[in-house]
């Protein structure tokens, strides 16, 4: 005799898949998150889901404040709850700054001295 089948069990989640689904419903994550606080969607809407680790969503922001911002306890929780309930799967909020993001302009955007390093040589330091 097989065991009867507790119809309580559910299958587990999928597990979300790599990084191109990550993104393509980070928006939504965000709306979820608008709903309930329209500035902390506005943080979110310059950050990038980087990837699931273990059970940990890892965002990358572009400056330390939003990063910051975003690791409030009561912007953790609603960022967490969002994720849920657009992804079915709750994670830990993992945030870091994106070292790679070049949000500084840099000095030889400014023509006067991008025409001066064309013609005296050198860089300009910071």
């Amino acid at each position: 005799m097989t065991p009867p089948v507790r119809q309580e069990e559910q299958p587990a989640p999928a597990p979300i898949a790599a990084d191109a689904t990550l993104k393509s419903r980070w928006p939504d994550v965000i709306d979820q998150v608008k709903a309930r606080n329209p500035i902390l969607a506005s943080l979110l809407g310059s950050a990038q889901p980087l990837g699931l680790e273990d059970n940990l969503l890892v965002v990358a922001f572009g400056t330390e404040f939003n990063r910051k911002s975003a690791e409030k306890s009561t912007h953790r929780q609603l960022i967490e709850t969002a994720f849920e309930r657009v992804y079915g799967t709750a994670y830990r909020l993992r945030c870091t700054v994106d070292k790679h993001s070049d949000t500084t302009p840099s000095l030889l955007d400014d023509p006067v001295i991008n025409y001066a390093a064309r013609t005296f040589g050198g860089q300009p330091s910071d």
